[in-house]
């Protein structure tokens, strides 16, 4: 499975300060077989530190497993119950607003989660009203306090220029914003005499 990591080094965009690159970063599932037509992996064995190793959950697909949306939710953004989530990119969401920049992926998502909201991020000149629009349309939980203007407890950002301040607009008091993977965020010149230290 290529990650957004993964794609950017690729391109040249982040430097691999360790030697050899070889695409790989994120991960799971067990080796069932080798050789032609292997397909989803780029290395035949990886070392990998036992620190960062997660066991996958009962139930869970490798595909489910790979995703990092568990170190943006959990360690970084600490979700709690009853928090409100707004992650960019969205493929999969539970009782949250995800965003996506390509029409055709709403009705794939609305069929297969049909109690969260999706919105196109696109025109981010009123992203930010259409995003609390579809933050009301969701059924109220327990956790739900009255407030003036529906906001949201995370916000889960890869796609910056435009759409920074909308999304902090969003944000509760006291809201957690967690900034990934955003391309149009990554400086385009040679900053390598900078970040390798």
């Amino acid at each position: 499975m290529s990650t957004k990591l993964d794609r950017s080094k690729l391109r040249g965009r982040v430097r691999d300060t360790r030697g050899t690159f070889v695409p790989g970063l994120e991960f799971a599932g067990v080796v069932e077989a080798v050789g032609e037509g292997l397909e989803l992996g780029y290395a035949t064995h990886l070392n990998a530190d036992w620190r960062y190793l997660k066991r996958t959950p009962d139930g869970w697909s490798d595909r489910e497993a790979s995703i990092t949306a568990y170190y943006a939710l959990k360690p970084l953004a600490n979700l709690q119950r009853g928090d409100r989530v707004l992650p960019s990119q969205s493929s999969k969401s539970a009782k949250t607003v995800g965003t996506v920049g390509d029409p055709r992926k709403l009705d794939f998502l609305h069929s297969r989660h049909p109690d969260a909201a999706f919105i196109l991020r696109e025109p981010a000149s009123n992203f930010e009203s259409r995003a609390r629009q579809a933050l009301t349309s969701l059924p109220a939980n327990a956790a739900d306090e009255e407030v003036e203007a529906p906001e949201f407890d995370v916000v889960l950002a890869s796609v910056m220029s435009d759409w920074f301040w909308p999304n902090y607009q969003l944000l509760r008091k006291a809201g957690r914003m967690v900034l990934f993977g955003s391309g149009a965020f990554t400086p385009r010149a040679d900053l390598h005499p900078v970040w390798d230290f």
